[in-house]
């Protein structure tokens, strides 16, 4: 899977094992390295009433599967554990890549269950409502199409109210259009992101029907109660900035190993947040600044608020994974190629904090292709994995097998080169300069050849635009933008056309501990 062109180096080099990220990460992402995660993650508390009490009032109002209620249930013993992934609430659940997480998390967990019987596990999904970059979350893309939540939003998207998405869901009904599938999932979309709902409330209840009937238990961060069992860690960021060096050492090391850093560690990795706005913390000369206000307070004053309102204080990006590991009995976190390279900087940082490193478990990328499209593809000679090579080599290889001569003028060049070499050596015999002359008679002469060959190449185009056109259409819908689908396309679009029965399909053949590239069409 690692020789998708698309796939970053540090997602390549983590999917192959590359002995020159071990030091980075505590657990082979593996069967056995999950079992030795188990044994170690035993002893560690964990305030399990909470994390059960808290869930289970988020589900309150909402109707799930007996599942989801017994997995809750669950969370109460100490030998139930979790497979976690988890992302920011994006309209009707966000792009492919989503939809494929929250299965690999599920399908983790059955395996898990059956090399380890007697202990539980629950798959998790993690909403990431805290965040405030809007235009991240704001939009729904069809591929062709978007609507987008067009109003003015500058703190936790998880706490907007619904009540102006109603005109957005009308355009997203008109974007995925109306059929006996879509319609029951518009309805149940509209039902979820009803008026009177935050993001995050809506998102749960969404996320809960499609994927309820599995057992998947959706958390949301933003709460109180887990911000209170987080306080010591911000304290220790407030204080000590503990984040800063540590993180950057980690980054320093890998990019002398040619792997680029994936976040800005700051000074301190807090923002202060309230329903309306959320700004960075800065240490200045002693005092904590809210960057862009005019408010200040001394050491005393933000420790008091930290202790008397711990759910205003909100971590970035680099804190944020161990709010996370501190609330759940996790495992491991499910992530693409992106996430696992900023949680392989974080290693001594959970050290430092004395919090569990979970398992790093890259999920399955995938690709839909359509019978259709698949049967076009099989008639021009290639197969479904020959997409991976990129468009290029794909033309490339198709003129190659249809070419009268597939080498080109390789042969005849050769001949030439031969020809000049005996010109040069006689040349030099008479006067040592002439046989620099002779060179570059040749390579002007395998320049002109050359030449040639890109315009019998641009004719064996043209003789073959139809195949070749057919290619492009083809690598468009699997690649777009030479992009991965699963980056651009939004998974309500395919449940449109295919149904929710897919989820089931896709469970069957979506495995992280399996390093494959995966295709998929129409059951």
């Amino acid at each position: 899977m690692s020789r998708v062109s698309q796939f970053a180096k540090t997602d390549a080099a983590y999917i192959d094992e590359n002995i020159d990220l071990k030091p980075f990460y505590k657990y082979s992402p593996t069967i056995e390295g999950l079992l030795i995660a188990l044994s170690d993650r035993r002893s560690v508390e964990l305030n399990r009433v909470v994390l059960r009490t808290e869930i289970t009032r988020q589900y309150d109002g909402i109707s799930t599967s007996a599942l989801v209620s017994d997995n809750i249930a669950l969370l109460d013993r100490n030998n139930t554990f979790t497979i976690t992934t988890a992302h920011q609430p994006i309209l009707a659940g966000g792009p492919l890549y989503v939809l494929y997480k929250i299965l690999n998390v599920i399908n983790l967990c059955r395996q898990l269950k059956a090399s380890s019987p007697n202990d539980n596990f629950v798959p998790v999904y993690v909403i990431g409502g805290e965040d405030h970059d809007f235009e991240e979350i704001n939009h729904f893309d069809s591929g062709t199409k978007k609507a987008i939540w067009a109003i003015d939003s500058h703190g936790p998207v998880g706490r907007l109210a619904t009540d102006s998405l109603q005109e957005v869901l009308k355009e997203i009904e008109e974007i995925v259009g109306s059929n006996e599938i879509s319609r029951d999932l518009l309805q149940h979309l509209a039902t979820a992101y009803r008026p009177g709902r935050t993001y995050n409330e809506a998102t749960l209840e969404w996320i809960n029907f499609l994927f309820g009937r599995f057992g998947l238990v959706v958390v949301q961060m933003d709460n109180l109660a887990f911000k209170r069992q987080f306080e010591a860690s911000m304290k220790r960021e407030l204080l000590e900035q503990i984040s800063s060096t540590i993180v950057a050492d980690s980054q320093s090391k890998l990019l002398s190993l040619g792997y680029k850093s994936q976040a800005y560690v700051r000074d301190i990795n807090l923002f202060l947040m309230d329903d309306h706005s959320r700004n960075r913390i800065s240490l200045q000369d002693g005092s904590y600044e809210i960057v862009g206000t005019e408010q200040t307070y001394s050491e005393a004053e933000i420790r008091a608020m930290l202790e008397q309102e711990p759910n205003r204080f909100s971590p970035n990006v680099v804190m944020r994974p161990l709010l996370q590991e501190t609330i759940l009995p996790n495992l491991a976190y499910v992530g693409g190629g992106g996430e696992i390279a900023y949680w392989l900087e974080r290693k001594t940082q959970f050290e430092a904090f004395g919090i569990p490193f979970p398992v790093l478990i890259r999920r399955n990328s995938a690709v839909y292709i359509g019978s259709t499209t698949e049967k076009k593809l099989q008639k021009t000679g290639f197969e479904n994995e020959d997409l991976l090579n990129g468009f290029d080599a794909l033309v490339k290889r198709y003129l190659h097998s249809h070419a009268t001569n597939p080498d080109g003028l390789l042969e005849e060049k050769q001949k030439l080169a031969s020809i000049f070499e005996a010109i040069a050596n006689k040349a030099g015999s008479v006067d040592s300069t002439l046989q620099k002359s002779a060179l570059a008679e040749l390579a002007k002469s395998i320049q002109g050849i050359e030449h040639l060959e890109q315009k019998i190449t641009r004719a064996l185009k043209q003789k073959h635009e139809v195949a070749l056109k057919q290619l492009e259409q083809i690598f468009a819908k699997t690649f777009p933008n030479d992009s991965l689908q699963e980056r651009t396309d939004y998974f309500l679009t395919l449940l449109s056309q295919l149904g929710t029965n897919v989820l089931d399909d896709l469970l069957e053949i979506m495995d992280p501990l399996k390093k494959e590239f995966l295709f998929y069409t129409e059951v």
